[in-house]
């Protein structure tokens, strides 16, 4: 019986350990996929996923409401390089050609996105500065 207890509180403490402090579980916002998560600001973030999800946060995290979507595709990245110009990609598919994704740019936070590439190759990484995206 003794060998039993110290064992349970051993399992018991090793679980306990592995906990992160001030890390909080947050609310299921969707089924879907979420792939990216990006915050402009302490309060406001951005999230996005499969079957075209995209989600917003105006105070940190603690609500999560749909924000606007292109609706195509599912989404892999999302960025944005100040608190209204971001970009968003879909997840780069195979085909014939190579791989195939779209691009959206916002101007406006997220309020709407225009598509502004569409492609058959494949982008390793975006690199953004302090006034313009980069694409490779």
């Amino acid at each position: 019986m003794k060998k039993f207890i110290l064992i349970s509180c051993l399992i018991l403490q090793s679980n306990l350990s592995f906990s992160i402090p001030g890390w909080i579980e947050s609310p299921v916002i969707t089924d879907n996929v979420l792939r990216s998560i990006y915050f402009i600001d302490s309060n406001t973030g951005f999230v996005c996923g499969s079957n075209g999800s995209i989600f917003k946060t105006t105070d940190g995290g603690n609500t999560w409401l749909p924000g606007n979507s292109p609706g195509i595709g599912n989404f892999e990245n999302i960025y944005f390089i100040d608190n209204q110009r971001g970009l968003l990609t879909t997840v780069p598919m195979p085909s014939e050609a190579g791989y195939w994704f779209v691009i959206f740019l916002t101007t406006n936070q997220g309020s709407s996105w225009v598509q502004i590439l569409q492609g058959c190759n494949f982008i390793t990484d975006f690199y953004i500065d302090s006034s313009e995206f980069f694409l490779s």
